[in-house]
């Protein structure tokens, strides 16, 4: 007689910011590929404020004051946000983990770093649709990924892409 194979469980990565690239990524796998007993780890990175130095004493105080309460505001912003995709995860009935990770300085080098920690077997994430020329200059968080996942990673275009030229 044939054994049986129980349902294969994966577990899914998905990085989220603010954006709708994001939302969209996450909109998508849950219509098209979602599987039962899947998990889904949603992950933001909180990069912190960059705070320009300062050579007077009261003046780096009120730096640091403001440093403190603009960490806060990033925080509080991204424990909403997290709260957002909790919400849908459970209204899909979709099993989850919530990460809330400071960036050490790279979004993609984080990324790849949570994905061997949580041991997810793919990586869904959204793009903002760069022209060619935009992702030479700035970068490509989805492009440094792809470059450097030992897993499979899927990219969600955005619904209306960038002109390339």
């Amino acid at each position: 007689m044939a054994e049986v194979k129980s349902a294969i469980k994966r577990t899914i990565l998905l990085p989220v910011d603010k954006s709708e690239h994001s939302e969209s990524a996450f909109t998508w796998f849950m219509e098209t590929e979602v599987r039962d007993g899947d998990k889904m780890v949603i992950a933001h990175f909180v990069v912190p404020p960059i705070m320009g130095s300062m050579s007077l004493y009261h003046a780096a105080v009120k730096a640091t004051d403001e440093y403190k309460e603009s960490l806060r505001k990033h925080i509080e912003e991204a424990k909403k946000l997290l709260a957002k995709y909790e919400e849908k995860c459970k209204a899909a009935n979709v099993g989850y983990e919530m990460h809330l990770e400071s960036s050490q300085g790279s979004i993609g080098a984080d990324i790849i770093k949570l994905r061997k920690s949580v041991n997810a077997d793919f990586i869904v994430i959204g793009s903002r649709g760069l022209s060619k020329m935009q992702r030479n200059i700035i970068g490509s968080v989805s492009s440094y990924v792809v470059r450097h996942s030992h897993s499979p990673v899927v990219i969600v275009p955005p619904e209306h892409p960038i002109n390339p030229y």
